[in-house]
């Protein structure tokens, strides 16, 4: 029961900060929104920061999905492509302000989750260029960890609004995404990986 109840604490909680950023929500209204007194919520929350990092721990550093796990079967382009239907989460971080909440109020709690995306798109980097070098569809002489690291800065500084390069509009649009992937596979695929992205291209746009 008490399980329970925390977690639905905890579910009211993220649909509040998603929905209206992390500052502007207060205890007293997770409590209203959660249906329990404040004093509940500090049985199992000592204080904000607590609920906050709860949050990002459950939705983004634990979160199962934000993995390749169910691409094994995959081969890598297609790997790639999978993995874009699960990226909005992390989109839906740098909406309503969450990221920006984060990096002013809770800067231990930014650093943190800046170093688990850092180390989560070098992983997922790495594990996609030797698979593809393993199928023929990546080329065989790239650099497997300067190409990761180049991503990190890509996905984390190039695509920061703060930086002033791409509007913030720009850096949460499923489109400018599929642009970076357009770029990044013309960079490192063989011809037989060309040929079997524009194929995968084609069939992702058909049944759109």
């Amino acid at each position: 029961m008490a399980t329970e109840k925390k977690e639905h604490i905890l579910n009211t909680a993220a649909l509040l900060f998603f929905k209206h950023g992390i500052r502007s929500i207060t205890m007293d209204e997770i409590a209203k929104e959660a249906g329990v007194s404040k004093k509940t919520i500090y049985c199992f929350y000592k204080a904000k920061k607590e609920l906050v990092e709860a949050f990002i721990n459950h939705y983004i550093i634990e979160n199962p999905n934000l993995t390749l796990s169910d691409s094994e079967h995959l081969n890598a382009i297609e790997s790639l492509f999978n993995f874009k239907e699960k990226i909005e989460v992390i989109f839906e971080l740098a909406k309503n302000n969450l990221d920006y909440d984060l990096k002013r109020l809770y800067p231990n709690i930014h650093r943190k989750l800046e170093d688990f995306k850092r180390k989560l798109i070098y992983r997922i980097e790495v594990s996609l260029l030797e698979k593809g070098k393993n199928e023929g569809l990546f080329r065989q002489e790239l650099d497997n960890d300067f190409i990761a690291r180049m991503s990190i800065g890509r996905n984390l500084l190039i695509l920061n609004p703060e930086n002033d390069l791409f509007t913030e509009k720009e850096c949460l649009s499923i489109q400018t995404f599929d642009k970076i992937i357009d770029y990044h596979l013309h960079a490192i695929c063989t011809s037989k990986g060309i040929e079997y992205y524009k194929k995968q291209l084609n069939k992702t746009q058909n049944e759109d």
